[in-house]
C-alpha cells in the first residue's frame, strides 16, 4: 500500500472479548477497519469495500469462516487472494492445518497478544504489496494505474491483475522501452532480492502477456538481461 494511504482491513468476528476490542484500536491507529458479526455480513463488506486483509473467526452461528476462506480462494478473482488470518480458541494442530489449507495464511490462536497480532497483520501486508510504497498513478498509452485502488485499466476496460502482476505491469508500464534486468524486475514485485529459481517471475510475465493483448503492446524477453514492454 502506499506511503501515504492506510489499509483497509475487515474483522469478522462473533464476540467482543477484551483482546479483540485492543487488537481492534491498535489496528485502527494505523489502518481502516470494517467490521461484521456474522459470515453474511462480512461477505457483502468484502465484495463492497475491497479491504486488503481479513481477520476472521471460525466458528460461526449457522457458519464457517473456513468455508468462506474456500469460498474465496475457489472464485478466481484476483482479489479473493487476499490474505486472511484466522482466529480461533482451540489453537490444535489439526485445526491450524485446516485452516492453512482452507486458504489462510495466517492463525491466531485465543488468548493472543494484540501486538504479536498487530506484528503479523503488517508482515502479511508487506508481503502482499510488497512494492506499492513506491507505486504512483500512471498513464501510458492505453493503460493507466489506480495506485490507491491498485486497477489497472486497458482503453477504460478494468483488467483483472494479482498483486505481483499489477506491480510488475506498472513497473514496465513506468519503464516504458527500457530493458529492465529480471532481478530488478522480481524486486520491484516480490519485495526482495532474487536468490533462486526465476520461474515465479517466468510464470507471472506469461500471463501478463495474454491479460495485455487487447492493448497493442508486448512484453519481450530480452535474453541474458530481462524484459521490455514496448509497442
Amino acid at each position: 500500500m502506499p506511503q501515504a494511504e492506510k489499509a483497509t482491513i475487515l474483522i469478522i468476528e462473533n464476540n467482543t472479548q477484551t483482546q479483540n476490542i485492543k487488537l481492534d484500536a491498535l489496528i485502527t491507529q494505523s489502518h481502516n477497519t470494517l467490521t461484521a458479526k456474522s459470515i453474511s455480513h462480512g461477505r457483502n463488506l468484502f465484495a463492497w469495500e475491497k479491504p486488503d486483509l481479513i481477520i476472521m473467526d471460525i466458528a460461526f452461528p449457522n457458519s464457517c469462516g473456513i468455508n468462506f476462506a474456500k469460498e474465496l480462494r475457489n472464485q478466481g478473482n484476483a482479489h479473493n487472494f487476499v490474505p486472511i488470518i484466522f482466529k480461533s480458541n482451540l489453537g490444535t494442530m489439526d485445526e491450524i492445518v485446516l485452516c492453512l489449507k482452507a486458504g489462510g495464511d495466517d492463525y491466531l490462536p485465543k488468548p493472543y497478544d494484540p501486538s504479536v497480532a498487530l506484528a503479523k497483520i503488517e508482515a502479511l501486508l508487506r508481503r502482499a504489496w510488497p512494492s506499492t510504497r513506491t507505486l504512483t498513478d500512471l498513464s501510458i498509452g492505453p493503460f493507466s494505474f489506480s495506485a490507491m485502488h491498485r486497477r489497472c485499466y486497458i482503453n477504460q476496460k478494468d483488467v483483472l491483475l494479482n498483486p505481483k502482476e499489477f506491480a510488475l505491469l506498472h513497473y514496465l508500464a513506468l519503464n516504458e522501452s527500457k530493458t529492465i534486468s529480471t532481478a530488478q524486475l522480481y524486486e520491484a514485485a516480490w519485495g526482495q532480492s532474487l536468490v533462486n529459481s526465476k520461474r515465479a517471475l517466468i510464470t507471472t510475465i506469461s500471463r501478463l502477456r495474454e491479460k495485455i493483448k487487447e492493448s497493442g503492446y508486448e512484453i519481450e524477453a530480452v535474453r541474458g538481461v530481462g524484459y521490455r514492454l514496448f509497442r
